[in-house]
């Protein structure tokens, strides 16, 4: 899944949902730079554990993020968002996280 999606993620990068971090681990080995996020704060023991030094933020995105907003070129969730009650708004929030929102 990785390969597949590499291509498309230039720039800042807002991973929803990093969980143990399957996804993450890619993106940090080759350098990409990389925001790690999930709504539930115990993994970044976890995660802290695996990589030494990661941007991290702890938020549910159906809220609206202010400090956020516009910080990032890609935003990608793998297997979150059918977990997600209210995916229209996770994804208009996500939308307003994105620069060229």
């Amino acid at each position: 899944m990785y390969e597949t999606i590499k291509p498309h993620c230039p720039g800042k990068i807002l991973e929803i949902g990093s969980g143990i971090g399957n996804f993450s681990e890619h993106f940090i080995k080759d350098g990409y730079n990389i925001t790690l996020s999930d709504i539930r704060p115990h993994y970044w023991d976890i995660l802290a554990q695996k990589f030494k030094v990661v941007d991290r933020e702890t938020f549910d995105v159906t809220e609206d993020n202010r400090k956020l907003r516009g910080k990032f070129n890609t935003i990608f969730a793998l297997n979150v968002i059918e977990y997600i009650k209210n995916d229209r708004k996770a994804v208009e929030n996500m939308r307003k996280m994105l620069q060229s929102a």
